[in-house]
């Protein structure tokens, strides 16, 4: 067995096993994974977690992550045995873990610097749970959260207030407030999944969330990166071709830098007169995308800012 540094070092370990009135310690959730090195890449790189250990020295092929005391077992079992998420088996269960934070906005902010790729961003993610999801290397989704009090959750009026204005159609207000989580994902038409799939995941550094195709060529998929998102659908009938998509990143010339050795970029980040800074290219089914950062030296958090 290869060992790193064990969950129980450390004063907060010792008191745990320490304490007389408790018996229990500590659980941990135990993931079937494709590929062990991978998945250990990705907690340790995109979650800021810590490898605690993995073995046999030899072959390992399980082991275990951990962060702030919270542990993950990680097992790759057989090539014919993939990992199952549980939002693959129903869409009602989509969480695979969920983990109590007590900052979910710092951590979300780490996070997205380290890269993770987020099934939510930051926002209530279910009635009075504040904070965020994300899949790891194998689509197991974590969902971070703190509870709060919703602001947009409707309250009934308190005896002798009259209800909300209602509108002809019968809608007061309330009707317009967030219903769980809410987000917007983009869907380019496409040509050929294959040639989508070299560009995106090949190119410029995304990630296959989910594909659904018999051919390999035609169907539709999900490709993430960090905070981005987009749907591939090949063919798309009954849309309109002249397709742009805007991606919002925290700096455009460091994605500049990034891309373009592997694609066509027309030209370099420039400032906009509405206070971006942004630039553009195509991919192989000439859909534009459109790169938004903030104007660099600017610090007053306008909206383009990721």
């Amino acid at each position: 067995m290869i060992r790193g540094e064990s969950p129980s070092e450390g004063p907060r370990g010792r008191q745990a096993l320490d304490e007389p009135s408790r018996n229990l310690v500590s659980i941990s959730p135990f993931f079937i994974v494709e590929d062990l090195s991978a998945s250990i890449a990705y907690y340790v790189d995109r979650l800021g977690f810590r490898l605690d250990f993995q073995g046999p020295e030899s072959d390992p092929y399980y082991g275990r992550v951990s962060r702030d005391g919270i542990g993950i077992m990680l097992k790759a079992i057989l090539p014919d045995v993939p990992s199952l998420p549980n939002r693959r088996r129903h869409e009602w269960a989509r969480w695979d873990a969920y983990i109590y934070t007590a900052d979910p906005d710092s951590l979300f902010d780490e996070l997205r610097e380290r890269g993770a790729s987020f099934v939510s961003e930051l926002s209530f993610i279910d009635e009075g749970l504040w904070g965020f999801e994300v899949s790891d290397a194998d689509g197991y989704v974590l969902a971070f959260f703190q509870l709060r009090d919703d602001p947009a959750t409707p309250q009934p009026p308190s005896a002798g207030e009259g209800g909300g204005a209602v509108s002809e159609t019968g809608a007061g207000p309330e009707s317009l407030a967030p219903v769980g989580r809410e987000r917007a994902v983009a869907i380019l038409p496409g040509d050929d999944l294959a040639v989508a799939k070299a560009f995106y995941v090949d190119r410029l550094g995304f990630r296959v969330e989910w594909e659904d195709t018999s051919d390999g060529k035609s169907g539709i998929m999900g490709i993430v990166r960090g905070g981005l998102e987009l749907t591939i659908d090949c063919p798309m009938s009954g849309h309109g071709r002249n397709v742009c998509v805007s991606l919002r990143v925290s700096d455009a010339d460091a994605y500049y830098e990034l891309w373009r050795e592997a694609v066509e970029i027309p030209r370099p980040p420039q400032d906009e007169v509405w206070g971006g800074r942004t630039f553009g290219f195509q991919d192989p089914s000439g859909n534009d995308l459109f790169v938004i950062g903030p104007v660099r030296g600017h610090e007053g958090g306008t909206s383009w800012e990721a």
